[in-house]
């Protein structure tokens, strides 16, 4: 199945939570260009609601502020057909953490501790980064992510290891207050498919 949004081609729903869902993708530029991208949009449902718009706009204007080797990075954020909110993110080929964990207890084994030590430094070095954070003048003004869980783990297939999902971060440059009647909180964002 492929679909098209502006510029991007969704080819492959690879995750889904309470209000959006990620899709594999290409994004299409000029003279056949073409880059692997994920595509994180408001579910069908939510797609026009203004208050979970806004929510993944402060979702990008977090991640976008963030420059780091470990930390998915944010390539674009635009409004499709004046309906839907897509935000464009670096593409991670691998599967998340839980889905690790959940193969090697069904197979009984365990990941070998220096794997493990890689994965929690990794994982700290982009904590570390969000918390560091300055803005253009300097000044601290650190991002705590809120939501460090096995599924926002990403482990890339060279290696690779990205904190993910800033979805539920603070940012103290700006208090975002939950809304009434919205909920903030995991989301059963789970990948589907993967190992």
């Amino acid at each position: 199945m492929s679909d098209r949004a502006g510029k991007y081609e969704l080819l492959e729903r690879i995750g889904f939570g309470g209000m959006a869902e990620v899709w594999r993708a290409h994004a299409h530029g000029e003279a056949g260009f073409r880059r692997p991208v994920a595509v994180k949009r408001l579910l069908p449902n939510l797609a026009g609601d203004e208050v979970f718009g806004a929510m993944l706009l402060e979702e990008a204007r977090v991640v976008a502020a963030l420059d780091h080797p470990n930390i998915v990075q944010t390539i674009d954020f635009r409004r499709e057909d004046d309906t839907q909110f897509l935000l464009v993110m670096e593409l991670v080929d691998g599967i998340n953490l839980g889905s690790w964990i959940r193969h090697h207890q069904r197979a009984r084994e365990t990941t070998p501790w220096p794997l493990v030590a890689m994965i929690a430094m990794d994982v700290l070095r982009a904590l570390s980064a969000a918390h560091e954070r300055k803005d253009e003048q300097g000044r601290a003004s650190p991002i705590f992510h809120r939501d460090v869980s096995p599924s926002n783990v990403l482990l890339g297939k060279h290696g690779n290891v990205k904190l993910g999902d800033f979805g539920l971060a603070r940012a103290m440059d700006r208090v975002t207050l939950t809304t009434p009647g919205v909920v903030k909180g995991k989301l059963s964002y789970e990948r589907q498919g993967g190992v």
